[in-house]
């Protein structure tokens, strides 16, 4: 069982013994059976009754199988399994260690004792929980932080970092804080059933309103300027060529004028009008095109210009991991709860967005990618919030800043997992 990893609170394993050691084999069983493994011992007695043990665990934390009867045969197996659950999850007042890290409005604690380093679970959602679950088991606890201030997972090297680390070298009885279930950290630790959920999510500066002294180009894209401005000037050449042809062919002898018919070609396109006088039915056809042309032009442009200016137009926002890449060439710097689950996602991601993501981390000082908690996360996104308004209004008044002055804008890549004691 140990070996396999089948110890599970779903799982009651049942073991039949027999012979003239039986007893005895019950007694030396004891040292192999970790706790957390639920069994239920028969021995078959001489007479042939079937006597069965239950475990209780001691307030040292050792197994021990406790004689609890003789089965009748009559009796459901289920009875056996339920008949004393109090006493089976009793804790008989032991005292446990507890690994707990600092959570946003889950777990509050106290500053570290400076006498041992332990810390007090002053309040929270999940401290409230947790103390119902102490008095409910009947034990107690003294928490302690994990060194590395983590929350842990299992590296590639083998080591186990943080609160999870901590259970899994059975350095703590048990790990409290908001603890989110991945197949790693599953494959050191058991999980309790979660309780709590939450989503992920991302929290950026609030998209500024763009610059309007431009607004009179911004109906078009640069694309369409440049096509406007192209037909423009080749509609002149097209509509002076046409006419001269058509003079020559027909040995008329009228003068044309280049700068005459591309003037009047500009004048059309800023609804002036064309003082082009041809007979000829080609060139009408050239213009009519082009009229039509120029009135379906006039009227998307001042119709885009007017929404436009209605409605203030700001920055594109980032709502998405999709928006990160465009971001860190804006100068941003992306950011995550450090030795977290969050972390652990983009790290050990092989491939696609979450691994392009983890590459925009800044890897090489760490301290302006990975932040030790929620709040410090948000008060660093609130003093950039305050810096680049401050920037904004000495831009409006002329005041100029140095070039490297201030702090780096962050977008922090928050949330919350499922919470749950391990």
């Amino acid at each position: 069982m140990r070996n396999k990893m089948l110890r599970t609170h779903l799982v009651t394993w049942i073991l039949l013994m027999e012979g003239s050691d039986a007893h005895g084999s019950v007694a030396r069983l004891q040292e192999f059976v970790n706790e957390g493994t639920q069994v239920i011992i028969f021995v078959k007695s001489s007479d042939g009754d079937l006597i069965y043990y239950l475990p209780s665990i001691d307030t040292h934390g050792i197994t021990r199988f406790r004689k609890k009867g003789r089965w009748d045969s009559t009796k459901d197996l289920k009875e056996i399994l339920s008949s004393e659950p109090q006493e089976t999850y009793n804790l008989s007042g032991r005292h446990l260690k507890l690994a707990v890290k600092e959570i946003l409005l889950a777990v509050q604690l106290s500053k570290p004792s400076p006498l041992d380093g332990s810390v007090q679970l002053v309040s929270g959602f999940d401290v409230q929980i947790f103390n119902i679950v102490s008095s409910a088991l009947n034990f107690s606890y003294k928490a302690f932080l994990p060194r590395d201030n983590v929350w842990g997972d299992l590296l590639p090297d083998g080591n186990v970092t943080g609160i999870i680390g901590m259970v899994a070298r059975r350095e703590a009885a048990i790990g409290l804080s908001a603890l989110s279930i991945s197949e790693t950290r599953e494959s050191v630790v058991d999980f309790a059933f979660p309780y709590s959920s939450g989503r992920y999510l991302l929290m950026s500066r609030f998209p500024k309103e763009k610059n309007r002294a431009l607004a009179i180009l911004s109906p078009f894209t640069p694309q369409i300027w440049a096509f406007v401005t192209s037909i423009v000037l080749l509609m002149g050449p097209v509509v002076y060529s046409v006419s001269y042809l058509l003079n020559k062919l027909v040995a008329a002898d009228v003068k044309i004028d280049f700068q005459w018919f591309q003037f009047n070609i500009f004048r059309s396109i800023v609804n002036q009008g064309s003082c082009i006088n041809e007979d000829s039915l080609q060139v009408r056809l050239v213009l009519l095109s082009w009229f039509f042309f120029c009135f379906i032009n006039a009227a998307l442009y001042s119709g885009m210009l007017t929404a436009g200016l209605a409605v203030p137009a700001y920055e594109t926002p980032i709502d998405s991991l999709e928006d990160l890449p465009r971001a860190v060439k804006e100068g941003f710097t992306v950011g995550t709860l450090g030795g977290s689950n969050y972390e652990s996602f983009f790290k050990t991601a092989t491939g696609g967005l979450f691994k392009q993501t983890w590459e925009l981390f800044n890897h090489k000082d760490r301290s302006k990618s990975f932040v030790a908690s929620i709040p410090a996360g948000v008060q660093r996104a609130m003093v950039l919030m305050l810096w680049l308004f401050t920037l904004d209004e000495a831009q409006k008044n002329g005041t100029v800043f140095p070039p490297g002055s201030g702090p780096s804008a962050v977008v922090l890549h928050l949330g919350q997992g499922s919470k749950k004691v391990g």
